[in-house]
């Protein structure tokens, strides 16, 4: 963590941030705790920004590329009011989508049980 600072303020200073994928597993003894199992061996140039007291590291400079990096302070229109469709979702549906298809994700892997 003290590291992870450090590096943050070297790149306030204008340092340039590269990263490479890590490949996490389980700890056998302990499955709460994350490994690094392995890593893919190609760096990639990352950028910092600050959300609150959290940091974010993008692979964009500009994640949000509607908003404007400027000091200027701009007066927004008129209210508007927005209108959507919101579902609730039948816990007896959810429970035999769970027994049939499990709490893994097909497409990525995640295990939403645990």
């Amino acid at each position: 963590y003290t590291q992870a600072l450090d590096h943050i303020k070297l790149i306030e200073q204008g340092y340039q941030l590269y990263t490479f994928d890590m490949v996490h597993s389980e700890r056998e003894d302990n499955p709460n705790v994350s490994v690094i199992e392995g890593f893919t061996p190609e760096l990639k140039k990352r950028y910092l920004r600050k959300e609150g007291e959290t940091w974010y590291a993008y692979y964009d400079a500009n994640p949000y590329p509607d908003d404007l990096n400027t000091q200027d302070n701009y007066i927004e229109g008129a209210k508007k009011r927005i209108t959507v469709n919101a579902y609730e979702r039948d816990p007896r549906a959810r429970q035999a989508c769970i027994v049939r298809h499990g709490t893994t994700c097909k497409g990525c892997g995640f295990n939403f049980e645990k």
